[in-house]
């Protein structure tokens, strides 16, 4: 099952509201999606931690990568391994 909301990043000691329209695999070992965040400069502070935390409004949480991600965009690709933090 997708999720597609509100969610909270907390990265390097900072908490950051985003967008995120996330999709879970077949198997359900990993989830990947889209994250939208206020600002480019929000993406790139998220990006320097090297295991952000995505928490979404049910209080679920994970730790995300990144798969994709440009200077001066406001939206990045993420991956998250094992189970989804949502249903």
């Amino acid at each position: 099952m997708p999720y597609m909301g509100s969610a909270t990043v907390t990265s390097n000691g900072q908490t950051y509201e985003v967008q995120v329209d996330l999709r879970a695999s077949e198997n359900g070992r990993y989830w990947s999606g889209r994250l939208t965040a206020a600002s480019p400069d929000i993406c790139f502070e998220i990006q320097q931690d090297q295991r952000p935390r995505l928490r979404l409004p049910d209080g679920s949480e994970d730790t995300f990568t990144f798969l994709e991600w440009t200077l001066n965009m406001s939206a990045v690709t993420i991956f998250g391994s094992g189970a989804p933090p949502f249903e």
